[in-house]
């Protein structure tokens, strides 16, 4: 995307632009914030400083990331070539680097998230209210990101790329 990391345009930035606004405001305590944000969800991408992050060198990406690999017999049939995602989502012909391009992609889109939770945790220290405040952060669920050549998620499943997500907790002291 050519929309810049800290732009109200980006609705997710703009979400903790207003959060960090409101912490500034004093709110009364004691108080709960819920932010909710299109994060690493389809359609893929990200600011371009995030996105090239990882995007621009393919050799070093693949060093780094290892997909895994697709069309593995042992894995239900939605992962299948013939009768799968794969096949109702027509990715079988593509070539292999465009699912690095795709993991890529979510990469900055993770990293990105990482970003305006740093600007978050900012704001809650800006207002002063850091050592007082738990803060939790967590994800609904993971994506396949072109592993098993596989994009996106899929109802009922629970492949660790789709399960293991992250949670962050800190409690106050």
């Amino acid at each position: 995307s050519d929309v810049a990391k800290d732009s109200l345009e980006n609705g997710d930035y703009r979400a903790v632009h207003e959060a960090r606004a409101w912490l500034a405001a004093s709110p009364p305590e004691p108080f709960l914030l819920v932010l909710n944000g299109k994060g690493a969800h389809p359609p893929y991408g990200a600011p371009r400083e995030f996105h090239d992050k990882w995007s621009r060198d393919m050799h070093a990406l693949k060093a780094a990331v290892r997909l895994r690999p697709p069309f593995v017999p042992a894995k239900p049939k939605y992962h299948s070539a013939s009768v799968g995602i794969p096949a109702y989502r027509n990715l079988t012909t593509l070539p292999e680097d465009a699912f690095y391009r795709v993991h890529a992609a979510y990469l900055g889109m993770v990293s990105y998230n990482d970003y305006l939770f740093g600007e978050l945790l900012h704001g809650v220290k800006a207002a002063g209210l850091y050592d007082r405040t738990a803060v939790f952060f967590s994800s609904d669920h993971g994506d396949f990101a072109g592993d098993y050549h596989l994009v996106e998620k899929w109802p009922g499943a629970a492949d660790d790329v789709l399960t293991r997500v992250p949670l962050f907790a800190r409690l106050p002291n």
